[in-house]
């Protein structure tokens, strides 16, 4: 069994979310995939625009709820968006999420506990959000 080291991040606000992102991703590389877990407006998406924002990919980021996948790219960096919020586990299989998290880039899945045998999947970046209160923010991110 691989031990698992984690990390704990308090946000006090979404600037300061998207500047969590940008510390995990310098500290964990660009070649990965996370997984994200936490209730409905705990800072998810937040934490991906950081991401966007420190790979200067431009525009503005949104989650893909409806589209399921957004890829955001420039000449030096690739973000695959995956958003499973509207899909029930039944559907999940039939979107290919196992190619999608092969592909070259970092791979970021919101709703990732939606996901069927998520324990199964290793080397697996995983960030738990907690709501503490209106703007903060509790940030576990293991590995």
């Amino acid at each position: 069994m691989t031990k698992k080291t984690s990390l704990y991040f308090f946000s006090f606000s979404p600037l300061e979310t998207k500047n969590v992102a940008a510390k995990v991703v310098e500290l964990l590389g660009w070649d990965r995939t996370m997984f994200l877990i936490g209730d409905l407006g705990s800072g998810k998406t937040t934490f991906v625009k950081g991401i966007a924002e420190k790979a200067n990919l431009g525009g503005e980021l949104s989650s893909p709820s409806f589209t399921l996948v957004n890829e955001y790219k420039n000449s030096n960096f690739q973000v695959i968006h995956i958003d499973l919020y509207r899909l029930e586990r039944s559907e999940i299989e039939t979107i290919f999420i196992d190619e999608l998290l092969a592909s070259n880039g970092l791979k970021v899945v919101e709703w990732a506990d939606k996901l069927p045998k998520i324990e199964e999947y290793d080397g697996v970046v995983k960030v738990f959000f907690r709501i503490i209160g209106d703007t903060e923010r509790l940030v576990k991110v293991s590995f």
